[in-house]
């Protein structure tokens, strides 16, 4: 997701919680090792959100700036197709055949005509557009791969007016266009799961709109696989962007780490998370005038005891994120490494033995009509646990 420009007021939280990194001590009364399979991807949306907070925030825009915005970002979506998209994503699926697979930005999108939303939107839109979870799905049961849906969290729900035309006295026409996102969690049919969670973290952003306020609310999903003689937790998320003016959302994202670090403290398994973190390796903590010591989720994770398997190996660390809106350009490059596969387990790990690599992000796993199946690259990771008594 790419980073916001344009300025947002600083009651967008409420105080930064302070970091308590201290790791609590895990134990499995078992000895085995286990092979465990893991895939994250952020399966994008189709165009860029932020065009639209950039024109709700802009003081200086006139009364068609976030209709007009809005329009521009339902075009992108319907060009950058993910029912083709969908395709390629779930041949990335079937070439690597994980036990669990996180997923984030997994979009529903809907319509109304004509939209209420200048009337204080009293009728949610209820017209699906794209669900891009049975999309995904129907793409998977195409090539016999049994996946079933675990989990799936609901994160932001936005609804905001769409220009479509103009009336021959030359009045705006609009609809309304609503997305929800969702958090998804994947579990191979042969694997056994129990302890499903889905939950939204306390601290989101929230961008002001005349009287109304929209939160893009953001969240996790987690579960417990059992995979042939051990039990793991999953879990999966797709945290705030960093930047932001003087570093609120940079202060946001911070926030949701730490309470996400905090509820899995007390875990007794080793844990796998995976996401979309939106925080780069080579991000460092730093002090914003307003919020306090600001540490970056992948710095916070480290501290806490986290290993990022990627180090593991001897390979040069791939990146991940992003190329261009459109996803059309076979030449765009991926300038930074914001998703994860981060591991804690005092068990150990047979580092030689582990696996990670990107996926999506060679100009042959594009589409047969030239899209990247996303604007991220996946990860794929093959984790080889040494569970210890």
């Amino acid at each position: 997701m790419k980073k916001p420009s344009a300025a947002v007021s600083a009651t967008l939280i409420s105080g930064v919680i302070l970091l308590n990194l201290a790791v609590i001590p895990m134990a499995m009364a078992r000895s085995h090792q286990t092979n465990v399979n893991v895939m994250s991807r952020n399966i994008y949306i189709g165009g860029d959100i932020f065009r639209v907070y950039e024109a709700a925030t802009n003081p200086e825009a006139g009364p068609l700036e976030v209709p007009l915005a809005v329009a521009q970002l339902y075009e992108i979506i319907a060009y950058t197709n993910f029912a083709e998209r969908a395709e390629a994503i779930a041949a990335e699926i079937r070439k690597n055949r994980p036990h669990l697979i996180g997923l984030q930005e997994v979009s529903t999108i809907l319509r109304q005509s004509p939209g209420d939303f200048l009337l204080g939107n009293p009728q949610p839109a209820t017209e699906i557009l794209y669900d891009y979870l049975s999309i995904l799905l129907a793409a998977l049961k195409k090539r016999h791969l049994n996946y079933e849906v675990a989990v799936t969290n609901t994160n932001a729900d936005v609804e905001l007016p769409m220009l479509t035309g103009f009336t021959p006295k030359g009045d705006p026409v609009l609809d309304d266009l609503r997305l929800i996102d969702h958090d998804v969690i994947l579990v191979r049919k042969d694997v056994k799961y129990r302890n499903t969670l889905a939950q939204n973290y306390t601290t989101n952003v929230s961008i002001p709109m005349g009287d109304l306020s929209l939160e893009f609310t953001r969240g996790f999903t987690a579960l417990d696989a059992h995979i042939k003689n051990g039990i793991y937790r999953f879990v999966n998320t797709h945290l705030e962007v960093a930047g932001g003016p003087d570093y609120a959302f940079s202060a946001v994202q911070a926030a949701q780490m730490h309470e996400l670090l905090t509820l899995l403290a007390y875990e007794q398994k080793p844990v796998i998370l995976v996401g979309d973190l939106n925080s780069d390796p080579y991000d460092g903590a730093f002090q914003s005038e307003i919020y306090g010591m600001i540490y970056p989720a992948y710095l916070q994770a480290i501290l806490a005891g986290y290993l990022d398997i990627w180090t593991l190996q001897s390979n040069s660390a791939e990146l991940t994120c992003c190329f261009n809106e459109t996803v059309d350009d076979p030449y765009a490059s991926l300038y930074e490494r914001i998703d994860h596969i981060l591991i804690h387990s005092i068990h150990g790990l047979k580092a030689e033995k582990n696996k990670v690599n990107a996926t999506g992000d060679q100009v042959q796993d594009m589409t047969v009509n030239g899209l990247w199946p996303s604007d991220h690259a996946g990860l794929f990771g093959r984790i080889k646990f040494k569970l210890k008594r």
